[in-house]
């Protein structure tokens, strides 16, 4: 009788011991595989933060000081890192604002677009376009990103976002327009402008 529940007491030390110790760690295993399998994007979160902050602290003409080398993560993409040998005008933090306030919010994914960066134009669609707060809209349409999960064919590419808005490459809104309004085909840079 004492060697069943001896037994017993085994396999239910065995079995607790494999659910709380070596399941998680498994798991935390495959989240880190499949993490650097992904080719794609990072996904889209609703944090703007400074990050990775490291080396000696410099004066910046902001006035303010912040260590030499860090990263900007917007909105879940890091879009920008220093690693300054000599001061740049603004602080991490004095940039992350900056870069907040000049961006803007692809209306699909919720990627950064940022001054000098392609953008797409979209028919506003309530059931595609589910977060009212990443819209910017340019008359009855939203404006989004290039990026291949949200317009693999460029064809509604419309021109760029600048410091001072949306700034149109054709006169009939996106490139597919154009060609229809046409007749004509056209040969297209995709590549961002310089703000």
């Amino acid at each position: 009788m004492n060697e069943t529940f001896v037994a017993l007491g085994v396999l239910v030390a065995a079995g607790l011991g494999y659910w709380f110790l070596i399941r998680p760690a498994l798991k935390h295993k495959k989240v880190e595989s499949d993490s650097r399998e992904e080719s794609g994007p990072s996904p889209c979160t609703e944090t703007c933060e400074v990050i990775d902050r490291e080396g000696p602290l410099i004066r910046h003409e902001c006035e303010h000081e912040t260590h030499q080398r860090f990263k900007i993560r917007l909105w879940g993409q890091i879009i920008a890192s220093g690693d300054h040998e000599k001061p740049v005008p603004l602080c991490a933090d004095c940039l992350l604002a900056k870069v907040m306030r000049d961006s803007i919010r692809c209306g699909l994914c919720g990627r950064a677009i940022l001054p000098g960066e392609s953008v797409a134009l979209y028919v506003m669609d309530k059931k595609l376009f589910r977060r009212p707060h990443w819209i910017t809209r340019v008359e009855d349409q939203v404006l989004g990103c290039l990026d291949w999960d949200c317009c693999q064919s460029r064809a509604f590419f419309a021109g760029h976002w600048t410091l001072k808005g949306f700034k149109p490459a054709f006169a009939h809104g996106t490139a597919i327009a154009e060609v229809f309004a046409t007749g004509k085909s056209l040969v297209i840079n995709f590549s961002d402008q310089d703000e």
